[in-house]
């Protein structure tokens, strides 16, 4: 709460300053790198290549296209951040499909976009989504290749939101 109290006061509004504060991990620096625009492009790059992902067809190039630049930088911090940006997505969506309290959602910006998400998918397996995310980010503490890893877990979301 201190740090999103620091980012309103430095005039950031709400939504940004709520994520930010959620991902920094109480570093008022770590807050200020998520606020780049480097991550913000990030964050839209996320969601784009999950929705991407459960298309109904021909989503297999679009999906290696919206991978290749992460994939590319070979970087296991940005792939770390990159995987809790979507599970914090998927977070949110899930939340939402319970009804949950809507100052529990981080991705305020996103918030019509999660409700339409959590409507058409609320029959999913969460739980099922949010242990595979979470599994892709142990395996990318453990130097699996960046590659194997998100396609395989792109692979995993697609069987369990489509069905």
């Amino acid at each position: 709460e201190v740090i999103t109290s620091i980012l309103l006061e430095n005039g950031h509004d709400e939504a940004e300053a709520k994520l930010a504060a959620a991902f920094s991990q109480g570093s008022y620096l770590r807050a200020m790198e998520f606020l780049d625009d480097d991550m913000k492009q990030l964050r839209t790059d996320v969601v784009n290549t999950f929705r991407v992902s459960l298309k109904k067809k021909v989503y297999r190039n679009d999906l290696f296209e919206g991978l290749s630049g992460l994939i590319s930088q070979k970087d296991k911090n940005i792939t770390e951040v990159y995987l809790k940006i979507l599970l914090s997505w998927i977070r949110d969506a899930y939340l939402i499909s319970l009804g949950g309290e809507q100052n529990s959602v981080l991705n305020i910006d996103q918030k019509d976009i999660l409700h339409s998400f959590a409507s058409n998918f609320a029959e999913a397996d969460f739980d099922a989504a949010i242990s595979s995310i979470e599994k892709a980010i142990a395996r990318i503490r453990k130097n699996v290749q960046i590659q194997l890893i998100l396609v395989g877990m792109y692979i995993e979301l697609r069987k369990i939101f489509i069905r």
